[in-house]
């Protein structure tokens, strides 16, 4: 009887244990979906930030890797040049003309 007693305060326990953590779990997606959209409500009001200079160092550094090799897509770095879009593969893509 003592053994009984003990086993379903053990179940028990262990029930509101999954229900705590479900909750939890619950309460934290939608803490997460509430941040998220108080940031995006935020981001809107306060527009685009003003470009600094590393900006502009990065912007310039990459129209200069642009001209130096028209070949290569710098917008889509999973291609390997830009003929690939034509069917070329790696091996026929020159850097070097």
């Amino acid at each position: 009887m003592k053994d009984d007693i003990w086993t379903a305060r053990v179940a028990a326990y262990a029930m509101f244990r999954r229900f705590a953590r479900l909750c939890a779990g619950m309460c934290d997606r939608i803490d997460y979906l509430a941040t998220s959209t108080r940031l995006v409500i935020l981001d809107r009001l306060a527009g685009p930030l003003p470009e600094t200079a590393t900006d502009r160092a990065i912007r310039d550094q990459r129209e200069w890797l642009r001209q130096a090799f028209p070949q290569v897509d710098f917008d889509d770095p999973t291609q390997p040049c830009g003929g690939a879009r034509e069917g070329k593969g790696i091996s026929q893509c020159t850097l070097i003309s």
